[in-house]
């Protein structure tokens, strides 16, 4: 009885002190942000602070991910990619906000930002990210598809797995199709592309799908 009564105490103990750890350290952070304006002070200050693993550290860190910022954002995401060897409950946490980032209006079209996330995501390996991934996967822009289709291949998940051969099944037949181009009554011409004008949608798609295959 009195063995169980100690192991109470003594976690009780080591929970206030990672409580004030935590806190500390968010406070830290905090007071650089307060003081400086340099962006490289600011992203310093975030990876000391992410050394602390506890919840108070992922909730600023789903602050800073939307900062306006670029570098701030992404040692945010750099710092919440650190939980990744973190207890279950924290990594189930931190791969939620990074989910949670993606949606705020300032990292909507950023899409350096959105690589990085995915990048860490795959690395997270956590099926809730699953609907995300396959939604990047089909994004327009091809680094983003590109950086959703390494998570995917990462995480290993069947319904990713799926989603990539649907994906593959798919490039395969714009190949196709792009190789046995008809011209329907119009001729090749020579002429040069005036650098102006908006690319075809049809060699846009065949070129994401050569890249993507």
């Amino acid at each position: 009885m009195m063995s169980l009564v100690l192991a109470v105490l003594l976690a009780t103990q080591a929970d206030k002190q990672a409580d004030e750890a935590a806190t500390a350290a968010v406070t830290t952070c905090e007071q650089v942000f307060i003081k400086n304006k340099d962006a490289g002070a600011r992203t310093e200050a975030l990876t000391t602070m992410s050394q602390t693993q506890h919840e108070k550290l992922l909730a600023k860190l789903l602050v800073y991910m939307s900062d306006a910022d670029k570098g701030v954002k992404l040692a945010a995401v750099t710092g919440t990619s650190t939980f990744v060897t973190a207890m279950p409950d924290l990594k189930r946490i931190a791969n939620k906000n990074l989910i949670r980032s993606l949606e705020t209006a300032v990292n909507l079209k950023d899409i350096e930002y959105r690589c990085a996330v995915a990048g860490v995501l795959g690395a997270f390996g956590d099926p809730a990210s699953n609907t995300t991934l396959k939604t990047l996967l089909d994004d327009k822009n091809l680094k983003l598809a590109t950086a959703a289709l390494n998570a995917c291949v990462a995480m290993k998940q069947k319904p990713l797995l799926e989603a990539l051969m649907e994906q593959q099944r798919e490039c395969e037949k714009t190949m196709r199709a792009s190789n046995n181009t008809t011209y329907k009554g119009k001729k090749p011409t020579s002429a040069k592309k005036d650098p102006n004008a908006p690319p075809d949608p049809e060699e846009v798609k065949a070129e994401r799908a050569a890249m993507l295959v």
